[in-house]
């Protein structure tokens, strides 16, 4: 995300799923792209990137501005494995667009995505919000991951108790609340680092 920070929503810290997609980011998937060496990251949900570069002073009091009610902690399910058309999203987890995770997401946008009104983050929320976990990013062309890498992505996905589809009522198959963090991913990859975290 050059030139831009973003607000990233991620699992409960320490948690059984935060354990089970680092996994498969960090060691199990990277195998199926050799000899390409694919980078390892936190797993996270990109709520908005395009907050600028600078957007990080005060740090902490940029995430007490987000308003989270009671009854409306986002709630993330995880709907289908896909291969995507972009180094960033060459393979996710595409996630439904519940209700608070769209309003939460709405609300990012608006209120720090600069010269953003309230029309444009509600079709923003609309149209272009894609909701997704990315597990691997790589520049591995795109039909052969389809063809040669995918299912046995899904089965590693399996394997370690991560439910998709039909399966996103297990345990594993998503999260709610969790924690929202801000990422300088203006830097290189290797440096992208959290500067302030909200927990939910």
């Amino acid at each position: 995300m050059p030139g831009t920070s973003s607000l990233w929503l991620v699992p409960p810290a320490n948690s059984p799923l935060e354990t089970a997609l680092q996994s498969l980011i960090s060691t199990s998937l990277p195998p199926y792209f050799l000899p390409e060496r694919v980078p390892a990251f936190s797993p996270h949900l990109t709520l908005t990137s395009r907050l600028p570069e600078g957007f990080s002073n005060p740090q902490q009091e940029i995430l007490d501005q987000i308003d989270i009610p009671n009854d409306g902690l986002p709630d993330v399910k995880f709907s289908s494995l896909n291969v995507g058309d972009t180094f960033f999203t060459r393979l996710t987890l595409h996630t439904e667009k519940t209700a608070s995770l769209v309003a939460l997401a709405k609300q990012c946008r608006r209120n720090f995505v600069e010269g953003t009104t309230e029309g444009e983050a509600e079709l923003w929320a609309e149209k272009v919000f894609t909701p997704h976990v990315s597990l691997v990013y790589s520049a591995m062309e795109e039909e052969k991951v389809r063809d040669e890498v995918l299912e046995k992505v899904r089965r590693e996905v399996e394997k370690v108790g991560v439910g998709v589809g039909e399966e996103r009522e297990k345990e594993l198959g998503g999260w709610k609340g969790g924690r929202i963090v801000l990422v300088q991913t203006w830097k290189d990859l290797k440096e992208w680092e959290v500067v302030a975290e909200k927990v939910l």
